[in-house]
Parts: structure tokens; C-alpha cells; sequence
């Protein structure tokens, strides 16, 4: 078992410790991180295998490297997907890479706000079939810093009912309209971010 150092400490096995972060190259099954051989696979493994059965309060680490994908990301709470308090946070310069249709990764709490979330270090690039690249509606008191937003034909970040984020360092590019809020968008701060 593993047990903190500290008063009040709570003990937990260490394969649970252990999964507290996850590195998403694990689920990784072809090429190898560059342009002309993007990692390919962790959409449908790492989709259908982790996100669905996503835990509140995990960190999900992309190590340097071009993840292509083809399945929208879509993290909804209606779906039982819980992902309150998850972090996901690139090291290194990180591309995350949707060739699919519609909407590359979109974050949505279906009944009550979603809170507590993170995306930092990461470039999300789109293509001329995707439409917004990160859409996100009732998600609160969350941060998303140094985000770059690239190649889509509508908003490149669409809020919707967004309370309390701090958008830090986000800069779009190629195409779409940049940002649009919609809907309640209260207390929410751009900091340092451009659209080009």
C-alpha cells in the first residue's frame, strides 16, 4: 500500500497512486512523433479506453511530439464521463492534430457546471473539414494557458456559459473567426492572447 508522509495522510494502493497521472504516449500504437510520422492510434485507445472512464482529479501528460486523430474529443458529464478537476498538459512542444469532420476536442457539462480544469502547453491544429477547434459550455473556474488554436473554418475557441476561466497565453491562427462567447459568459479573463 502507499501512504503519504503527513497527519491525516490516506492510504491507498500504489497501482491507484500510480494512475493518479497518466502519460498518454503509453497508449500510443504507430509512427513516431514527427511531422512525417505522427504518433496515430491513442484516439481510439486512449478515447475510448481512458476518457470514457476518466476519474476526477487526474493528470493526463502528452510528452513532445504530433498525436494525430481522427475521432472528435469529447469530454460531456452527460455521457458519465466525470472529468471534474482533470488536467491535461503538454511537455514540450505538443501537437495534437485533427484530420476528422466537426469539432476537434469539445468539454461540456450536461445539467451542472464542470469545474476545475486545466489544458495547458498544447497546439491544437484543425483542418479544412473542422469547424471549432475547442468548444466548451458550462465549464468553470478553470485554465487554459498557452494554448495555440490553428486552422479552423469557425470559432477557433467558442465559450459557452463560461464562469470564472482565466485564458492565458491563447493564440489563434488560420482561418475561423477567433473567439466567441456565448450565453452568461461571466468573469472570465484573456489574458496575453492574439488572433491572427
Amino acid at each position: 500500500s502507499y501512504l503519504p508522509a503527513g497527519t491525516g495522510a490516506v492510504a491507498s494502493t500504489v497501482r491507484a497512486k500510480l494512475r493518479d497521472i497518466v502519460d498518454v504516449h503509453d497508449f500510443v500504437t504507430g509512427g513516431s512523433g514527427t511531422v512525417a510520422s505522427p504518433w496515430t492510434g491513442w484516439d481510439g485507445v486512449f478515447l475510448a479506453n481512458v476518457v470514457s472512464g476518466v476519474s476526477t482529479y487526474k493528470e493526463y501528460n502528452f510528452v513532445e511530439g504530433i498525436y494525430s486523430y481522427t475521432t472528435p474529443l469529447v469530454l460531456d458529464s452527460l455521457t458519465g464521463t466525470e472529468f471534474r478537476g482533470c488536467r491535461f498538459i503538454g511537455h514540450g512542444l505538443v501537437v495534437l492534430q485533427f484530420n476528422g469532420t466537426g469539432i476537434a476536442i469539445t468539454l461540456k457539462a450536461t445539467g451542472t457546471n464542470v469545474q476545475n480544469i486545466g489544458m495547458e502547453n498544447l497546439t491544437i491544429k484543425g483542418n479544412a473539414n473542422c469547424t471549432d477547434i475547442l468548444y466548451m459550455k458550462d465549464v468553470e473556474k478553470s485554465v487554459f494557458r498557452n494554448i495555440r488554436l490553428e486552422e479552423s473554418t469557425a470559432q477557433a475557441l467558442q465559450v459557452d456559459n463560461g464562469i470564472l476561466n482565466l485564458y492565458e497565453n491563447i493564440t489563434v491562427s488560420g482561418g475561423g473567426v477567433g473567439v466567441m462567447t456565448t450565453r452568461c459568459v461571466n468573469g472570465i479573463l484573456f489574458e496575453n492572447s492574439t488572433t491572427s
